[in-house]
C-alpha cells in the first residue's frame, strides 16, 4: 500500500520548499528585480509616454529602448538609471548562485525513505 506525502506532513507548503534549500535563497532578488521593473513601467505610464515594446526583462531590450532618454524630468531620468542599474546588479547577484545551483541540483534533492520515514539528502 502506498501513502500519501500529505498523510505523512511531508508534503511542501512553500515555493522555497518546492525548490529545495539550494535555490530558495535567491527569492527575494527575484522579487526586488521584479518591482524595479515594474516601477520603470509605472514610471513610463505616469508621464504619458507610449508602452515599451518590448519585454523589459532582457537586458538587450532595455539597452535598445533608452529608457532614461524618454522622460524631459530630470528627476525621472535619475530614477529610471538607478532602477536600471538595480537590475543590471541584481542580474548578476542571481546569475552566480543559480548556476551553482545548476551543477550542484543532483546533490541537493530531497527524498522521503519509505522504510525509516526520514528525509534524506542526495
Amino acid at each position: 500500500m502506498l501513502h500519501s506525502p500529505v498523510r505523512q506532513g511531508t508534503w511542501p507548503v512553500s515555493p522555497g520548499d518546492w525548490l529545495g534549500p539550494a535555490t530558495s535563497h535567491l527569492e527575494p532578488w527575484h522579487h526586488w528585480r521584479a518591482e524595479r521593473i515594474t516601477h520603470l513601467e509605472i514610471l513610463n505610464a505616469q508621464n504619458d509616454l507610449p508602452r515599451f515594446g518590448k519585454k523589459l526583462i532582457d537586458a538587450a531590450n532595455r539597452a535598445e529602448l533608452n529608457i532614461p532618454q524618454r522622460f524631459t524630468d530630470p528627476s525621472g531620468q535619475m530614477s529610471a538609471t538607478l532602477d536600471l542599474d538595480l537590475i543590471d546588479k541584481l542580474d548578476e547577484l542571481i546569475a552566480k548562485p543559480a548556476a551553482n545551483c545548476d551543477r550542484s541540483s543532483g546533490r541537493d534533492r530531497v527524498a522521503l525513505d519509505s522504510r525509516r520515514g526520514k528525509r534524506m539528502i542526495f
